[in-house]
């Protein structure tokens, strides 16, 4: 999803979760969504905007539950860049 004139100062991208209890009101299997901030992120290069999205899929745990990891040991640079890689050499 692209959004426009967020207020937010260091943010290109962000992930979305509707929350359990939505979920099971809805009936709904968990669903994420990406936002973009399109003043900030139709700016990057290519590869940045591949590297963004890596970085906030990586925020969606395994058990693919509804909820998200945190940066800390899970959502870094080292990581992204290593999946870009892979990304890059497997097309």
């Amino acid at each position: 999803m692209r959004s426009h004139g967020s207020k937010a100062r260091w943010t290109t991208a962000r992930i979305h979760s509707l929350s359990q209890a939505w979920q099971t009101a809805l009936g709904l299997e968990p669903r994420y969504l990406i936002e973009v901030i399109s003043e900030r992120y139709d700016a990057l290069s290519e590869e940045e905007k591949e590297k963004t999205v890596i970085h906030e899929l990586l925020h969606i745990p395994e058990s693919f539950k509804g909820g998200f990891r945190p940066h800390k040991r899970w959502v870094t640079k080292r990581r992204i860049d290593e999946l870009y890689r892979r990304l890059k050499s497997s097309t």
